[in-house]
């Protein structure tokens, strides 16, 4: 009969007694691997640079703040209604998030300030991290809120520049809104003006045909005989127009005449050309304040924290501590296991 060799229970196990003693052998292999890993990990913590980042919330404005765009009422030509405040919040967050203005701002603010040398491939490798430094996300529970962040590796220098760009978003659409109201106002004031001309127009050709009226009711009036109006039914005919005019007396309309034609200027007589020039003065007189206007509100202020969000030494450390512990642990093993291959044929051999 053939024997069997059947490994005794357990055997496929690892013992956790022989793992304990062969990591402990090789404990100062562990050690040495935590050493080192964590070592280079603190290393590379105090040689990266610190990267801070200063951040603030912008709200749309309140109605006082955007007044300037009704300033003077009706007058003023513009819609009576309050100005729309999202309309105007919206032409400052378009502004926020354009590539117009983060070439602008990098152009006028940023290049200057971090190289002095603007060679293309210079220019493009900065300008990529100016955008990726730059950031604004919408408020989920407020859509109208924005959080805006810059990051720099001075702390003082990202505060200013991100409210500098902030400010500069929001000059070029007050810039903006306030070209549309002096266009809105120009085009008011050439409305005014050609309704005022032709006022004008039509009051000198309702006198001449005026004139004729009276000059063809005179020619009536002396043809009948008739000098003063006279009395019908105990009324005067003074008021008789038409083809009754003549009734009036060649006397009266004579006298109407001269004065039409003595008459130098027809504008006081005519119904609401003075209150047309009254909106065109004031309209002229209008002067719309930049400083006087604003499209967005700060929620707090520009906040730069003193500790530096990159690169983050505390965590470095951790994951230099836990993962030189892993590697030393995984040397242990190796080395022991290749030290009891070794042993193993000796034993063999001297049974």
């Amino acid at each position: 009969m053939k024997e069997v060799n059947s490994a005794p229970p357990g055997s496929d196990e690892i013992d956790l007694v022989d793992l304990a003693r062969a990591l402990w052998s090789q404990r100062w292999v562990i050690a040495s691997c935590t050493a080192v890993v964590t070592s280079l990990a603190a290393l590379y913590a105090l040689l990266s640079p610190s990267v801070y980042e200063a951040s603030v919330s912008v709200i749309p404005p309140t109605f006082s703040q955007v007044a300037e765009l009704n300033k003077g009422g009706d007058k003023t030509s513009l819609d009576s209604s309050p100005a729309d405040v999202e309309r105007i919040y919206q032409a400052f967050t378009r502004r926020l998030s354009s590539d117009e203005l983060k070439q602008d701002f990098f152009d006028r603010i940023y290049l200057p300030e971090v190289a002095s040398d603007t060679s293309a491939d210079v220019r493009l490798s900065l300008y990529r991290k100016f955008s990726n430094s730059l950031s604004m996300k919408p408020d989920k529970n407020q859509p109208q809120r924005y959080y805006l962040s810059f990051s720099d590796g001075d702390v003082q220098r990202s505060a200013r520049w991100l409210e500098q760009y902030i400010g500069l978003a929001g000059h070029y659409a007050k810039e903006e809104l306030l070209a549309d109201a002096q266009q809105t106002i120009g085009a008011r004031k050439r409305f005014i003006q050609s309704q005022i001309a032709i006022m004008k127009r039509t009051a000198e050709v309702r006198r001449a045909d005026r004139l004729v009226q009276l000059q063809e009711a005179l020619n009536a009036a002396r043809s009948v005989g008739i000098v003063d109006p006279p009395t019908i039914s105990g009324a005067m005919t003074a008021h008789l127009q038409g083809d009754l005019m003549y009734m009036r007396g060649s006397k009266a309309l004579s006298a109407e005449m001269d004065t039409l034609q003595a008459r130098s200027s027809n504008e006081p007589f005519i119904e609401e050309l003075r209150v047309l020039e009254e909106e065109y003065g004031a309209l002229d007189d209008l002067r719309l304040n930049e400083d006087a206007l604003s499209v967005f509100r700060f929620d707090g202020v520009v906040k730069a924290l003193a500790d530096p969000i990159s690169p983050r030494r505390g965590l470095i450390l951790a994951l230099g501590l836990v993962l030189g512990g892993m590697f030393g642990v995984f040397i242990a093993l190796v080395r022991s296991l290749w030290l009891k291959s070794k042993t193993e044929p000796e034993h063999a051999r001297q049974n």
